[in-house]
């Protein structure tokens, strides 16, 4: 339950942690602006958690949102819904009244409830968008979240269509930036600008990957950080692709012997397959993938010599590294994880039937 009572604490910050749940540095009866405040206060703190309980994230959200789109009439709505449940002794009538005289200009510009919109409904539908063997990208929707705050905190008075958000390591905000629109937009465009390329790469397979190994998520953000650096620079088609295509094979090899051990089959292999016997394993066994654009059969094959060669040192072209880009951009390591998830019986909470 959100504490609407006044508070007597001290909150240095955005808000204060106790056994009694999310105290919020402003107060939710001194006007619109300051519901508001206090909701993303609540929001951040709860996202800040090692335990999230995405029950309150998706309250919160949704409140964010209705309040955005409908401004007063909403919250003065709240008001009387939290009156009732709480059982405040004051007529509610007469709180409403007191926060109409009192703090009427205390609300949002419509600029900040169209960003406010935006970035509620982004945060919620992350639970909309996500499969069962995806997982919440929890340190996104905090990101977004602080972004929020920060600009209704510094007040925004004219209209916006796109914000540059730069992001440190574990989501941390950095630095915003925006662009002022000649006229109103209802939709605002953000982009994500990492600073730590490879955090960032790590945290989109730890969101949609949960079923590879952690060292496995780690070698493929490293091996997308590189790759991005070689598809700016056009003189890279002429240099080896070794480095990066060895990393994604590497995990590709790992992970497919996981799988075959998961398996259920006879006469698993007692040591780690190299290629050339993996893809004659995996194709004598009938070993099972969660389809796709591909068959894993003919992904394996292909693969075979220009992996034999990289991992000899070899030059790898530029030829031969798009193949492998034409599995990995048909999901290729999604597809590997969903196969391990399936064979292990886990899925990500919340799952569908939560929120349908």
């Amino acid at each position: 339950m959100i504490n609407w009572q006044p508070i007597n604490e001290f909150v240095d910050g955005e808000y204060l942690d106790n056994k009694l749940g999310i105290i919020p540095r402003h107060n939710y009866i001194t006007g619109l602006k300051n519901y508001v405040l206090a909701t993303l206060e609540q929001l951040i703190g709860n996202l800040s958690r090692l335990n999230i309980n995405d029950d309150m994230i998706k309250f919160l959200c949704s409140s964010l949102y209705s309040v955005a789109q409908r401004g007063n009439d909403r919250y003065f709505e709240v008001i009387k819904e939290v009156h009732e449940v709480v059982g405040i002794e004051v007529n509610v009538e007469d709180i409403i009244t007191k926060v109409k005289n009192t703090y009427q200009d205390n609300t949002l510009t419509d600029p900040e409830a169209i960003v406010l919109s935006e970035i509620a409904s982004n945060n919620y539908n992350e639970y909309l968008m996500k499969s069962d063997y995806q997982r919440c990208d929890y340190s996104a929707m905090l990101t977004l979240s602080r972004l929020a705050y920060q600009i209704i905190l510094q007040g925004l008075d004219r209209y916006i269509d796109y914000i540059e958000v730069f992001v440190d390591t574990d989501g941390l905000l950095s630095s915003w930036q925006f662009d002022y629109a000649e006229k109103k937009n209802d939709n605002i465009w953000i982009e994500w600008v990492p600073l730590d390329k490879v955090d960032f790469y790590y945290s989109i397979y730890h969101t949609n990957c949960g079923g590879l190994s952690d060292n496995s998520m780690w070698d493929l953000a490293s091996a997308d950080s590189v790759a991005e650096q070689f598809e700016k620079d056009d003189s890279r088609k002429t240099v080896s692709y070794n480095m990066p295509f060895k990393q994604y094979c590497g995990v590709i090899e790992q992970e497919i012997n996981e799988i075959i051990q998961l398996s259920n089959i006879k006469n698993k292999p007692t040591k780690l397959l190299m290629w050339y016997d993996l893809k004659q394993f995996v194709k004598e066994n009938k070993i099972q993938f969660v389809e796709g654009l591909f068959s894993f059969n003919k992904m394996l094959q292909d693969l075979y010599w220009p992996r034999n060669l990289s991992s000899h040192g070899e030059k790898i072209t530029k030829e031969q590294y798009d193949k492998l880009m034409y599995y990995k951009d048909r999901q290729l390591f999604e597809l590997i994880s969903y196969t391990k998830l399936q064979l292990l019986g886990k899925k990500f909470e919340p799952v569908l039937p939560d929120y349908e």
